[in-house]
């Protein structure tokens, strides 16, 4: 920014004599709702669409516990048979009713709410999985806004120049300092910066409207992001990131979950070959020739013989779940060691990058614009010159901007690798 507003300040007191005030203040002027980092993150935490989608979802896991609440996994079951008797004597009505129950006497039950519990445990990690994802993803769209803001007032400003440089040539060819080929290459200039300034504007807005989405926030308002372009911070150590993503990356706590779900149903349809009695009792009236009406009670034991199913696709399905999750679980972890070091190593690079457009290219560039006022002012250059000396510095400009954008997106690839944000630094525990 004080690049272009620099620039533009060099021309103004070279050929017009005009004060740095109106460069330094030019300010794009979207209207929005001014918002720090925090309050984004905060509002996406309650607003998000995909929070609030995941948060249903994660429901289904309170659901599971209570279905195998129930003690008895099944419903009494009553049956009733009624019927005449024929018989040489005459015919009469037979009556019998018989009351029945389901009963696991191998532990199923406990098993089954083991098993719940641990699909409770996989839906809220997952729900924290999606939560960090979020997080994650709001806080990248919010620094790629922040670098299209830049663009942008470095676009006003640019175009700002233009126009100052249409009025100077205009001025000094009517003068006969410079020819009109000279002026109408100013104008050609603006006309670029205008454009430039279009795209600049709609890129911002564009952002903004994918932060908005991702964060929760209406379109009537788009979220105006505060804050400036800082410096990188320091990078914590190789061996503190990987100890931190082992300990609390929330896919890998995702995937433990789903682990543990998995053989919880493995050990449940391994339980539940066991028999399963049916106990019952049963009441039979039958009538007799004469008019004499007999009453049978009996008490009956049924149960399925465990001798060619044995639950076996149950068991089955169960255990190749198992083998999935436990393929996932050791996948997630295999290579995060590598991944974290390769994060790290294009994060490092980009944050030099960034400091080297800071602190040794940035006043660099003063010098050089100091000499061009000199030059400008003493009349050692004309504005060909003047033009393409801005055209070189706008580039390196739009450079250091780059290099800010691809910090920012090695930045949120370490913080998806390591699972934690690290401007909240890691002696937090994971927390975001």
């Amino acid at each position: 920014m004080d690049l272009n507003i620099r620039i533009a300040s060099v021309l103004l007191v070279g050929c017009l004599g005009a004060s740095r005030t109106h460069a330094q203040t030019t300010q794009p002027t979207p209207s929005g709702l001014p918002v720090t980092l925090q309050q984004v993150l905060a509002h996406a935490e309650q607003r998000a669409p995909a929070l609030q989608v995941g948060r249903a979802r994660a429901s289904l896991g309170d659901a599971e516990v209570e279905a195998a609440s129930p003690l008895l996994p099944d419903d009494p079951e009553v049956r009733l048979a009624l019927g005449p008797r024929l018989t040489a004597e005459g015919r009469t009505l037979d009556i019998e009713v018989a009351l029945e129950q389901r009963l696991q006497i191998g532990g199923e039950r406990r098993l089954r709410r083991r098993a719940a519990e641990r699909t409770r445990e996989r839906s809220r990690a997952e729900l924290d999985e999606l939560r960090w994802e979020v997080h994650r993803r709001v806080h990248a769209a919010f620094h790629s806004a922040l670098v299209d803001r830049e663009r942008l007032r470095a676009a006003e400003l640019e175009l700002a120049f233009a126009e100052r440089l249409v009025t100077i040539a205009r001025k000094r060819e009517a003068a006969g300092a410079i020819s009109g080929l000279q002026a109408d290459l100013a104008v050609g200039e603006l006309a670029q910066a205008r454009q430039a300034k279009v795209a600049a504007a709609s890129t911002y807005r564009t952002a903004r409207l994918l932060l908005a989405e991702l964060a929760g926030y209406g379109t009537a308002k788009l979220p105006e992001p505060s804050g400036g372009l800082e410096l990188p911070a320091q990078i914590p150590a190789e061996e503190s990131l990987v100890r931190a993503a082992f300990r609390a990356h929330p896919e890998l706590r995702s995937r433990l979950a789903a682990v543990h779900e998995a053989e919880a149903q493995q050990a449940l349809a391994a339980r539940e070959v066991l028999p399963k009695p049916v106990l019952g009792v049963t009441y039979a009236q039958e009538a007799e020739a004469g008019g004499v009406r007999d009453h049978v009670v009996l008490g009956t034991l049924s149960f399925a013989l465990p001798v060619w199913q044995r639950n076996l696709p149950a068991r089955a399905r169960a255990a190749a779940q198992t083998r999935h999750a436990r393929a996932q679980h050791e996948s997630a972890r295999a290579f995060l060691r590598s991944r974290v070091a390769r994060a790290r190593e294009a994060l490092r690079s980009a944050a030099e990058r960034v400091r080297i457009y800071g602190t040794e290219v940035v006043p660099t560039f003063r010098g050089n614009l100091d000499k061009l006022e000199r030059a400008f002012v003493e009349g050692k250059a004309d504005v060909l010159q003047v033009m393409v000396a801005r055209g070189r510095f706008l580039e390196t400009q739009r450079a250091a901007l780059a290099a800010h954008e691809d910090y920012f997106r090695a930045h949120a690839r370490l913080e998806a690798v390591v699972g934690l944000d690290l401007e909240a630094g890691l002696n937090r525990g994971g927390a975001r």
